[in-house]
């Protein structure tokens, strides 16, 4: 259930656009999460998540990890 934000996202990501991507991502997971749609939100959950890897903020990414999870 891709929507336009991931895509977009997911552009800038190919194009190493990294904080452009991770503002879309964050703007999704909330739009998903308000309309319900718990699939794309546990996706860029995730993706969110790869982010703070690639950061060093491994605590974060966990944490990241574990809410997408019962989504």
């Amino acid at each position: 259930s891709r929507t336009f934000r991931h895509n977009l996202g997911i552009v800038a990501l190919l194009r190493e656009d990294f904080e452009t991507s991770e503002a879309y991502f964050r703007m999704e997971v909330e739009a998903a999460h308000a309309r319900g749609d718990r699939i794309s939100e546990a996706q860029c959950t995730v993706r969110l998540a790869q982010f703070e890897v690639v950061k060093e903020r491994l605590r974060a990414a966990a944490e990241l990890n574990r809410q997408a999870l019962p989504l």
